[in-house]
């Protein structure tokens, strides 16, 4: 189901559908627990959205990595 959903080649444009998305309503989980890690001092505090990002395509890279090499 990953591979399917984030690694093939889109054929379409997205358009908006990303707006209240499954994939949108993660990320902001993501980013909720950043913030709070920021916040609490178990991180140290920077750009919460880079930070996010940089974790949520970290995540994603590892995860295609490990299903492509199966």
């Amino acid at each position: 189901h990953y591979e399917v959903t984030f690694m093939l080649p889109l054929t379409e444009s997205l358009g908006d559908e990303f707006e209240g998305s499954l994939g949108q309503r993660a990320f902001e989980y993501l980013r909720r627990g950043v913030a709070e890690c920021m916040e609490s001092g178990e991180i140290k505090k920077a750009d919460v959205d880079l930070v996010s990002q940089t974790l949520w395509a970290a995540i994603h890279g590892v995860t295609s990595l490990l299903i492509g090499h199966e």
